[in-house]
């Protein structure tokens, strides 16, 4: 199993800590907590991602 840091996560993916950090707390992404530390499996991301391609994962669209 693979895993990245948020900060490598962010980096990768042009997104601030502060999302990535929010994105970690939604119900079915693929991280994991050992403490303050949180990898995300990558493994498992990709599939994730296309399964919410298209949604709004955050809450933060305007409606």
């Amino acid at each position: 199993m693979a895993a990245i840091t948020a900060k490598e996560f962010s980096s990768l993916y042009g997104l601030s800590l502060p999302i990535v950090y929010r994105l970690c707390s939604v119900e079915g992404f693929p991280a994991v907590r050992f403490g303050r530390t949180i990898r995300i499996i990558t493994d498992d991301l990709d599939t994730w991602m296309k399964e919410h391609t298209g949604q709004d994962v955050l809450g933060e669209a305007a409606g």
